[in-house]
């Protein structure tokens, strides 16, 4: 298998060589090796002497702009992005519109015999996008201290239903192809993952007092859901060792035959702290709650780890309830390679709860969607490691991308299910476009009404 040559700045080594790992490394399988060296490009070949091979050299503005304003607005894009079509320069990328904003660097390509010039800065921007940087630049949160969509540069710019950062690489695998067409690229397919969280188990049934049952009526009642209303009694009178049924929430089996039908494996994502009002109503050591894992387990679905509402800048916290969950599982005899994350209310502090994560031994965390806009937030439908942005390193936790909710859709975007449907539908083609992960979270609870069952069911069949 042939090795490419990599030559870097010295600046912002590290960054660059984790871009350089994610980029050829994890997306495109290709093996390399890094030097560093006095010029301010990126230099890529095959062979050792670079001056009389063939070599494709990138822009790397992005690097020095970081290098001299590390975190700071200085080294923010543009609000007003150059846009470059590939195609005007002979490069037939795989991309979801003919043309693509360019976020640092400039458009065009320049051609010299056997030496390609790309001005876009790839690897920079990549970078930009896959740690969240802005996210340290941008100090505005909302009411859950949750950086939102609508600060996001990619929001602004227009390209957030866009997965930037794999069309980047699109581009990048087609100029390498111009140069060396019997250079060999990672083999991906695309994949529909789909995942529960487990904020309530019931409607009725883990309600603490006559007050919230008659409330939960009060709802469904202006809701229109009749049937639930005529089953509550049954449900909230129900104290066997398993949730009532008749409960409009208890849709576990439904959801797991659905992905069964699908050929998908299920992640429910359960909530084992109390550390604030917005938390779980259920208690993870319940007799309910372990045979309800017991069941998920059994018929072949995962059980995940939903850190509670005050966890994503608390490490103890986290570290408390990951074990909370193992002893669960481990008193059940129930083994699972890993457990995955997603924090409650997708509340997320970069670095800091990446890190905490991290440091829990947590292999792979999807919490990063945005709460109120479905799109790519990190640029891509692709999982690759984390980076630590704080003391500028790469970390060994996964990250997998959230690209779309089921209450971002209908209550935070409000829109109605044709709107939400083409909208969905869209991303997921996209998804398919760069043969990545189209990760899906549906609530348990959000399906009492049957056009929300059979929104979901159409939304995740191949």
């Amino acid at each position: 298998m042939q090795k490419l040559k990599i030559k870097i700045s010295n600046i912002c080594k590290n960054e660059q060589v984790y871009a350089l790992d994610i980029l050829l490394g994890e997306f495109l399988g290709i093996n390399f090796e890094v030097e560093t060296y006095e010029g301010d490009l990126i230099e890529i070949a095959i062979c050792r002497d670079f001056s009389n091979f063939s070599k494709i050299t990138l822009n790397a503005s992005f690097f020095y702009l970081a290098k001299q304003n590390w975190l700071q607005p200085q080294s923010m894009p543009s609000l007003h992005l150059a846009n470059w079509t590939p195609l005007d320069d002979g490069i037939e990328a795989n991309l979801t519109k003919p043309s693509i904003p360019v976020l640092y660097g400039s458009p065009g390509l320049v051609k010299r015999d056997n030496h390609l010039h790309i001005n876009l800065d790839i690897f920079g921007s990549v970078f930009f996008m896959l740690t969240r940087y802005e996210e340290l630049v941008v100090k505005e949160r909302d009411q859950h201290d949750r950086f939102s969509a609508h600060l996001s540069h990619a929001y602004k710019n227009g390209y957030l239903n866009r997965s930037l950062v794999d069309e980047y690489v699109e581009i990048l695998k087609q100029c390498m192809k111009m140069l060396w067409p019997d250079l060999k690229f990672k083999e991906k397919e695309f994949s529909i993952h789909v995942s529960h969280d487990v904020d309530q188990v019931s409607r009725y049934q883990t309600r603490s007092n006559v007050y919230q049952y008659l409330r939960a009526i009060g709802g469904d009642m202006s809701r229109g859901y009749i049937k639930d209303l005529m089953y509550s009694p049954i449900s909230y009178y129900h104290n066997q060792e398993n949730i009532s049924t008749s409960d409009p929430y208890n849709t576990f089996d439904w959801l797991m035959n659905i992905s069964d039908d699908n050929n998908l494996k299920s992640t429910f994502n359960f909530i084992c702290g109390k550390s604030s009002k917005y938390n779980a109503d259920y208690d993870i050591e319940d007799n309910k709650i372990k045979n309800l894992i017991r069941q998920i387990h059994e018929r072949g679905h995962v059980i995940g780890l939903h850190p509670s509402y005050d966890c994503y800048q608390n490490f103890n916290l986290i570290k408390q309830e990951l074990d909370q969950l193992k002893n669960v599982l481990q008193s059940l005899n129930i083994n699972q390679d890993h457990i995955t994350s997603r924090m409650h209310y997708l509340r997320w502090k970069t670095p800091d709860t990446l890190n905490h994560l991290n440091n829990a031994g947590l292999k792979k965390d999807t919490t990063l969607g945005y709460a109120n806009h479905i799109g790519f937030r990190c640029g891509t439908c692709h999982s690759y490691p984390g980076y630590d942005l704080i003391n500028q390193k790469p970390l060994d936790i996964q990250i997998e991308p959230l690209i779309v909710m089921d209450c971002t859709l209908f209550d935070y975007m409000k829109l109605d299910y044709d709107q939400a449907y083409d909208a969905t539908i869209d991303l997921k083609r996209k998804c398919q476009k760069m043969k990545g992960k189209f990760t899906i979270l549906w609530h348990n609870s959000y399906l009492q009404d049957p056009q929300q069952k059979e929104f979901y069911r159409s939304l995740i069949q191949n």
